[in-house]
C-alpha cells in the first residue's frame, strides 16, 4: 500500500517538520536506511512512501488531522496509471492487438485433435472423465477438470493419470493441491472440442451422461472404459462377515445400464440398486453391484485397475478365505 498526500502544502509541511527533528536529510535517510535521494524524490512527490514508512515517521509529525489528508493507493497503482496513459494514447495498437487474439481463438473454435477412438488408453481417459470429471467454457476459457480424493488419489493422479495425457494429447496438465481435494485441470480448446464434439460429452453438468458409441466399437476399449469408470466412481466393500462388493455409483440411468450391459456382456453378474434422492443429493443414484470373491478376481483378471488404491483394496479381497 502506498500513501499520497492530498495537497502539495501539507506533504512539504510533512517532510519540514521531519527535517528539524533530524537536522538534516542525511540523518533521516540512515533513519530509514535508504539514500538520501529517495527522501527528496518523496519530499517533492515525485515518488510515493509505502505504508510502513509513514506510520515509521507520522509520530514525529504532529500535524492535525493527517489521517484526512492522505490518501492510500494499491502498490501497482504507477502501471496500471501508466498502462491507461498508453492505453489512450497507443489505442490503436491495443485494439489491433485485441481483435489479433480474437482472430487466433476463431481459429481454434471448432478444431478437433486427430485421435484413435478404438484407442483403450483414450477409452479409459474418458471413463475416467465420466466418473470424476467435467469440462466447462468461462467467456473464451475452456478447461477439462478431473477432481478426486486428496488421500486416496494422489498417487493415482500423479504417476497415473498426469503421464496418460501427456501421452495420449501432448498436453501438461495443472495439478492443483486444494484443502478438500485434489484437482486436474487442463487448460486446451481442442481438448474440450474433442471431448464435447467427438464423444458427446456435455458441458458443464453432465446430467443423463452416456458412454460414445465411438469408444465402445472394441472388447479392449468397453474395458478400459469401465476400469477409468471404477477408478473414479467405484469402490469395493468388504461387509463384516468377509463378504466382498464392487460398486459403480451414477446418477446417469442410461450410463448405469450401459456399465451393466457391458459388464454382462464380459460375463459378470450384476445389477442395479436404486439409491433414493437424499437431503445432499437431488437425483437419485443408481449403483450397479457385483458380489463375492469370484466374480471381484474375475474383475481383477480381466478389467483390473489403474488406481493404487483399488488395487490393494481387491489385493484385500484375495486373501479372504
Amino acid at each position: 500500500m502506498k500513501v499520497k498526500f492530498i495537497d502539495s502544502q501539507i506533504r512539504k509541511d510533512f517532510f519540514n517538520i521531519l527535517k528539524q527533528t533530524f537536522i538534516h536529510y542525511d540523518q533521516l535517510a540512515k533513519y530509514l536506511k535508504v539514500n538520501r535521494n529517495t527522501i527528496l524524490r518523496y519530499k517533492t512527490g515525485e515518488n510515493l512512501m509505502s505504508l510502513d514508512t509513514f506510520n515509521s515517521l507520522k509520530k514525529f509529525v504532529n500535524l492535525k488531522n493527517i489521517k484526512n489528508k492522505i490518501e492510500f493507493l494499491e502498490d501497482n497503482w504507477g502501471w496500471k496509471l501508466g498502462g491507461e496513459i498508453t492505453h489512450k494514447k497507443h489505442k490503436w495498437i491495443f485494439e489491433s492487438g485485441r481483435k489479433k487474439i480474437i482472430e487466433t481463438h476463431k481459429k481454434t473454435d471448432n478444431l478437433i485433435l486427430k485421435v484413435d477412438t478404438n484407442s483403450p488408453e483414450l477409452a479409459e481417459f474418458i471413463g475416467v472423465l465420466t466418473g470424476d470429471g467435467f469440462i466447462g467454457k468461462y467467456k473464451r476459457s475452456r478447461i477439462v477438470q478431473i477432481t478426486g480424493n486428496k488421500i486416496k488419489d494422489r498417487e493415482y493422479y500423479q504417476y497415473y493419470l498426469i503421464p496418460l495425457i501427456k501421452n495420449l494429447f501432448n498436453i501438461e496438465p495443472h495439478f492443483y493441491d486444494r484443502q478438500t481435494c485434489i484437482r486436474l485441470n487442463i487448460y486446451s480448446k481442442v481438448l474440450f472440442n474433442t471431448i464435447n464434439k467427438l464423444f458427446d460429452f456435455p458441458i458443464g453438468k453432465k446430467g443423463d451422461l452416456k458412454i460414445s458409441e465411438k469408444l465402445l466399437k472394441t472388447t479392449n476399449s468397453k474395458i478400459a472404459v469401465i476400469r477409468g469408470i471404477f477408478d473414479t466412481d467405484g469402490c469395493i466393500h468388504i461387509s463384516k462377515r468377509n463378504y466382498p462388493m464392487i460398486n459403480i455409483t451414477t446418477t446417469s440411468v442410461p450410463l448405469a445400464k450401459q456399465i451393466q450391459e457391458i459388464l454382462v456382456e464380459l460375463g459378470f453378474s450384476c445389477s442395479i440398486y436404486v439409491d433414493e434422492i437424499k437431503k445432499k443429493r437431488k437425483k437419485a443414484a443408481y449403483r450397479i453391484n457385483i458380489y463375492g470373491k469370484e466374480q471381484i478376481l474375475k474383475w481383477k483378471n480381466l478389467i483390473g485397475s489403474s488406481n493404487p488404491n483399488r488395487i490393494k483394496k481387491i489385493a484385500t479381497v484375495a486373501q479372504i478365505t
